[in-house]
């Protein structure tokens, strides 16, 4: 009976070795987790501003808002004239539809210049004189603005007494489109595709004014007003000089937004 007891010993290690190096090999063999890698956080390090990396803020844009107001700009009647009237025909400028002739009156002195526009065999004379002595000095062209054809006419009624007038020709007959006392410049000032009135007024203190066709209307605006000072226009760069108490000149542009400040006149 020892004998079986022993036998039965050894079968019980032997299995019990078996189920032992099982679980060793299992053990061995099985995948290891993976684990997630460690990350570790750190405050990134802010360069230092360089020439190359410094990024210059701009100055505010100096910008002085510009608001255009309605205004109803003046015209005069245009009437014939018979030849009775006419003592001198001083200048004749032919033009496409129409010519314009300058004239002294009977009536009148032979100084005094007077202005009609000829249409057929018929001339309707502008109201009030046009200049004095020198017909030369009377500035006659024609004009497109904004797709209107304009006879311009400028004088001077006296010293520091600027006068323009357009005249528009319609089924032969002319019509005043504007009358100004006051120099007139034609030019797209705010760069928008229309062209623009620049009026400036005689007398030693200049006043300039923007007048903008809106439709069938006039919009102004006094930029002497606006910017508080005395403003000139020039023509060759499309500036405007702006005069401030105890301050160089400036000059400004006009855009969509306003008048913007180029520089100090030079």
């Amino acid at each position: 009976m020892s004998n079986n007891l022993n036998h039965l010993r050894v079968f019980i290690k032997k299995i019990l070795s078996v189920i032992f190096l099982c679980l060793v090999l299992t053990a061995c063999t099985a995948p290891k987790q993976s684990q997630p890698p460690t990350i570790k956080i750190t405050s990134s390090a802010q360069p230092e501003p360089t020439k190359e990396t410094t990024v210059i803020k701009p100055e505010k844009e100096n910008i002085v808002p510009v608001e255009y107001m309605p205004v109803t700009l003046p015209t005069i009647s245009l009437s014939p004239i018979g030849t009775n009237v006419v003592n001198k025909k001083l200048k004749e400028v032919k033009l496409q539809d129409a010519s314009v002739v300058l004239y002294s009156k009977k009536s009148g002195e032979s100084q005094t210049i007077y202005a009609g526009i000829k249409t057929g065999d018929k001339i309707y004379e502008i109201e009030g004189i046009i200049g004095y002595g020198n017909p030369d000095e009377t500035e006659i062209s024609r004009n497109y603005f904004n797709g209107i054809s304009l006879i311009k006419i400028r004088g001077s009624e006296g010293a520091s007494a600027p006068i323009t007038h357009y005249i528009k020709i319609e089924n032969s007959f002319p019509i005043s489109f504007i009358q100004m006392e006051k120099y007139c410049q034609e030019y797209d000032i705010d760069s928008d595709g229309k062209k623009e009135l620049i009026t400036s007024a005689g007398g030693t203190i200049p006043e300039t004014e923007i007048i903008k066709v809106n439709g069938n209307k006039f919009e102004s605006v006094n930029l002497n007003q606006v910017m508080n000072g005395v403003v000139t226009f020039d023509n060759k760069h499309l500036e405007f000089i702006v005069y401030q108490p105890n301050k160089n000149p400036e000059l400004y542009k006009m855009t969509s937004r306003g008048m913007e400040y180029v520089s100090e006149q030079s």
